[in-house]
């Protein structure tokens, strides 16, 4: 009788032992491979990428240019004008897009109900991607997931719902404005004079060594940090806002203030208008008719006159 019971267990224990190893192996692998899935973003080559169509609230169109990247699709007020799209934001876009082609993707819903507890329903943003003119990818991202650099996506025509481990699609996707700010970028240190008019008059220094000079008569001495203050802005100034594109509203035509900054291979040419009401002025660089504002903290720090700079 105790054989057979110590055989019965024998066999049970065998069992068991046969079960936990089917778990921890066969079965084990067969839950990994299922939660696997294949990635449809696996088409996305950034290099061939030519549009990129970003949907919430309304549609914005990124267009890639001869130049750089483009805004299209943008407000009653700004039709007709080409805005260059901002290049740190496109860019952080495709690195992003990059990385979810080649990332692993991990199916954690496939009620299509539960896709509004990861924004991947309507309350995502739609993403649609272009490859010489042809739509290759869709899809929607969702909210950031609770490492802070995964994201959810989903594909909206099925009811799944991935998690894009570690690429944080969403923030680079959380913008209201996808056009470029910067007004100008540059080194400093390329600079050697600098033009200020002020209505009808003007004066112009000159940057000898480390001495600043006025081109007067008297070639009279300037304050080098007074002078390098407006250099540094004029060598990169950014713009606290793009407002609709209305010359007479800016007065700009007026001439009222213009700096000028050159150097070697470089210059930059700044118009400042009109006090747009709110503590900022309307702007814009020689080479170009978008109208920025610029914060009065910029423009007082610009408007400097050569008594002013001594």
């Amino acid at each position: 009788m105790n054989n057979k019971k110590t055989i019965i267990l024998a066999v049970v224990l065998i069992a068991l032992v046969g079960l936990a190893f089917a778990y921890q192996g066969p079965i084990k692998q067969w839950q990994e491979n299922v939660s696997k899935q294949k990635n449809f973003l696996a088409a996305i080559n950034t290099e061939k990428i030519d549009k990129i169509v970003v949907a919430k609230n309304g549609e914005t169109t990124l267009e890639k240019g001869s130049d750089g990247w483009l805004v299209g699709d943008l407000p009653t007020d700004q039709a007709g004008t080409k805005f260059k799209a901002g290049k740190l934001a496109v860019q952080e876009v495709l690195d992003k897009l990059s990385n979810a082609a080649t990332a692993q993707l991990e199916l954690v819903s496939t009620n299509k109900a539960k896709k509004a507890d990861f924004k991947t329903d309507s309350s995502g943003v739609t993403v649609k991607i272009y490859q010489a003119g042809k739509e290759i990818a869709k899809l929607v991202v969702g909210k950031v997931a609770g490492d802070y650099q995964s994201s959810y996506i989903a594909s909206p025509d099925t009811d799944s719902t991935y998690l894009l481990k570690g690429v944080n699609l969403s923030y680079a996707l959380d913008k209201t404005d996808w056009r470029e700010r910067v007004i100008f970028v540059g080194e400093a240190a390329k600079f050697s004079k600098l033009r200020i008019q002020q209505g009808k008059v003007q004066f112009t220094a000159d940057l000898s060594g480390e001495k600043w000079t006025a081109e007067d008569a008297k070639k009279t001495p300037l304050n080098k940090d007074k002078v390098g203050k407006i250099i540094a802005l004029m060598a990169n100034l950014t713009a606290a806002d793009i407002p609709a594109q209305d010359f007479k509203t800016a007065g700009l035509e007026k001439n009222q203030l213009i700096v000028e900054a050159s150097g070697s291979g470089v210059k930059n040419t700044l118009m400042v208008g009109n006090d747009n009401g709110k503590g900022m002025f309307y702007a814009k660089s020689g080479d170009s008719d978008i109208i920025y504002l610029i914060s009065q903290a910029d423009r007082d720090e610009l408007n400097k006159n050569q008594a002013q700079l001594k």
